[in-house]
């Protein structure tokens, strides 16, 4: 009996023992677990701050994109402006070549009627300085 007793007390200390280590195992544990969910709790504080922050960011490149859009539509809306300006500056370009072209033909009319008027007007002095001199000639004879 004192044997078994003996044995009893030995498994009695050792599950004491085995208890008390558990105890703190688990206390440990509890410590451990504790500090996970304040890990926890600050890595979604930052993850909701990180999102914010995304969120911001989103609106921002969203804001320049559509900046972006209307200059490209201002742009072509300017680029078809141009076009339809450039296309009146050319047809009244053609309009002013024409007219250069018959005012020339014009000029070069009446260059031609004037240098036959010239030569009308040479012969004409080269005779009329003929017949003025005959006209002396008989007159000094």
């Amino acid at each position: 009996l004192g044997e078994r007793l003996d044995a009893a007390a030995k498994y009695l200390f050792r599950s004491v023992q085995l208890g008390e280590r558990s105890v703190e195992l688990g206390e440990r544990s509890v410590a451990l677990g504790e500090r996970s969910v304040e890990l926890g709790e600050k890595s979604v504080e930052i993850g909701e701050k990180m999102l914010e922050k995304q969120d911001k960011t989103i609106s921002e490149v969203t804001k320049v994109g559509e900046k972006v859009e209307r200059g490209f539509s201002r742009m072509d809306q300017n680029f078809k402006t141009l076009r339809d300006d450039y296309g009146r500056i050319s047809k009244t370009m053609e309009k002013i070549l024409e007219s250069m072209d018959r005012t020339s033909m014009r000029t070069e009319q009446i260059l031609e009627r004037l240098t036959q008027q010239q030569e009308n007007f040479t012969k004409s002095i080269e005779k009329l300085t003929e017949a003025i001199l005959k006209l002396a000639e008989k007159s000094v004879r």
